[in-house]
């Protein structure tokens, strides 16, 4: 690997209050900050900076907490859901639940866009099912059961949101129209790809599918308006583990300038890898201009990465029950610097008023 990059800590903080928890996942709200789910069956959001908890949500959490999601331009709702199939609807502005809706089993994962909630669901009687509900007026909308085992991906297509996409453990991702409400005519895409431990959307027209024992392909989107009707090959990568020498795969981060496969190591050399996916003439993995994270989260497992363009840092969340949060402090530094010396400069201007830019 050519390491480009090292980012080292910066700030680091235990926001539970229930021991021995540990953090399943994090993500971005607005007001410079971050929402973190807990395997305590906490809802926290901390503010980005230093890390500190701003408010704590338990009661009004659902039991076995298992999933998350927010708005995917990062404002103020995010949606938990748990093993006692309640889905919460939270206004992260107002700090505190504003909707809530039940469905007949455990909920496994989420995906949100424009008051539409999709869930996917735990397998019960040989068959799981994934529904679309109006946070509106708290109704299903749509429902299908493809799947013979638990939903663990969900995602709307980035600019055709009637499109979903599921993945489960039993390999089956499935592509749906949800606007045909006969499940068998909604269903415009499927193939198998092992059990799935991470699936969606890479762009308008690609599918990647990350399975639970590292498997990582690429599929097109097989619709006339993706591909004008043209077959086109997935690109299979196989085991990405003694590609990217990991331990373990994290998630694709879906970066709008540039995805990365996000890979763990926790034995010998404990750290995580942004490793570019690069994108022309296809697909591939680059292993030039690498961004390593430090130490990361020890020999704890990272349960969940986000990326942080405009700050450039990193967030992470692990299994040692920690948030933790990632610089180039190299470049910090000397962007620091320059920045002195910028202003050094401008204050040569007449009168030492600040020449402006």
């Amino acid at each position: 690997m050519d390491v480009s990059k090292v980012f080292s800590e910066t700030a680091s903080s235990a926001p539970s209050e229930i021991p021995g928890s540990y953090v399943y996942s994090i993500l971005p709200i607005e007001g410079e900050r971050l929402a973190a789910l807990t395997s305590g069956d906490e809802l926290l959001f901390l503010d980005k900076s230093g890390l500190k908890t701003v408010s704590r949500h338990q009661d009004d959490v659902p039991k076995l907490v298992s999933c998350m999601v927010g708005c995917e331009d990062g404002k103020n709702v995010v949606i938990c859901a748990g093993g006692d199939g309640l889905v919460a609807v939270f206004d992260t502005r107002a700090d505190q639940q504003v909707s809530y809706f039940h469905i007949d089993r455990a909920v496994t994962a989420l995906a949100y866009h424009d008051h539409g909630v999709a869930v996917g669901s735990e397998v019960a009687h040989s068959q799981s099912t994934v529904s679309i509900w109006d946070i509106r007026q708290n109704r299903m909308r749509w429902q299908s059961s493809e799947n013979h085992d638990d939903i663990t991906a969900l995602q709307y297509h980035p600019s055709d949101h009637r499109i979903l996409l599921s993945g489960g453990d039993d390999g089956l991702v499935g592509v749906f129209d949800t606007t045909i409400q006969d499940e068998n005519d909604s269903l415009i895409q499927a193939f198998d790809h092992g059990p799935i431990h991470k699936a969606g959307f890479l762009s308008d027209t690609a599918i990647y599918a990350l399975s639970a024992d590292q498997q990582f392909s690429i599929y097109p989107l097989n619709t006339p308006e993706a591909n004008d009707g043209g077959v086109i090959q997935p690109v299979l990568f196989g085991d990405l583990r003694p590609t990217t020498q990991c331990d373990y795969v994290i998630d694709i981060l879906r970066d709008l300038h540039q995805p990365y496969v996000v890979a763990g190591s926790n034995l010998s050399d404990p750290h995580i890898d942004l490793i570019p996916l690069t994108t022309n003439p296809r697909f591939s993995l680059s292993t030039q201009n690498v961004v390593r994270v430090q130490r990361a989260h020890g020999e704890e497992i990272v349960r969940s990465a986000y990326l942080d363009r405009s700050a450039e840092t990193i967030f992470t969340a692990g299994e040692d029950g920690c948030v933790k949060s990632f610089r180039d402090t190299d470049r910090s530094v000397e962007a620091a610097e320059q920045r002195g010396s910028s202003v050094k400069e401008t204050k040569k201007g007449k009168g030492g008023r600040f020449k402006p830019y």
